[in-house]
């Protein structure tokens, strides 16, 4: 574990999807593109705990996750060429989408 003024920073595993997704939904929620692609306050919070799910599945195989020892921040990397989905990820991206509010954005958000 690496120590960086005090806060024990670790690399993130399968076991912490469920803590990354909860706190990168947190994050995100006021995020303007999140809010467009997602006006319903109380739709985007399930949309976007299942994209970042999915996303985070993706980048704990393609690139860099790391965590704070409490689950109350991250940073995800991806080398280039890394953040490319696979079509077995898009399914699951599409799937953050699969409400009638949101199809009409789901073809522009992906």
């Amino acid at each position: 574990m690496a120590e960086s003024g005090g806060v024990g920073v670790r690399r993130a595993g399968a076991a912490d999807l469920p803590t990354l997704s909860q706190m990168l939904t947190r994050a995100f929620d006021d995020d303007p593109v999140a809010r467009w692609a997602c006006p319903d306050d109380g739709t985007r919070p399930w949309m976007l705990e299942r994209f970042h799910g999915a996303r985070d599945r993706q980048m704990l195989r393609a690139g860099e996750v790391w965590m704070t020892e409490g689950g109350e921040s991250a940073a995800v990397w991806a080398a280039p060429g890394g953040w490319r989905s696979s079509l077995r990820d898009d399914l699951a991206f599409a799937r953050s989408m699969l409400r009638p509010s949101l199809m009409r954005r789901a073809p522009l958000v992906g």
